[in-house]
């Protein structure tokens, strides 16, 4: 799935920024990155609800983890 790919790669990136310095320029590049790394999660979680329960979003759920059995 080219979301999950997306979120890993912002996920790779955002530890590259961390041992940079600490300068505005990286902690506005950081919160940018937090911020889309937010979306593209929650972008993930409803595709995978889209797929599992269809268009009906009055039975979408939280998605399940390992921990849920999934």
């Amino acid at each position: 799935m080219p979301a999950s790919a997306s979120l890993l790669h912002l996920y790779d990136c955002w530890p590259a920024y961390k041992y940079v310095n600490f300068s505005r320029t990286i902690y506005d590049a950081m919160a940018y990155l937090n911020d889309t790394i937010t979306v593209n999660s929650n972008y993930i979680s409803m595709l995978a609800a889209l797929k599992r329960y269809g268009d009906d979003t009055s039975v979408w759920v939280p998605p399940q983890t390992e921990r849920d059995g999934y």
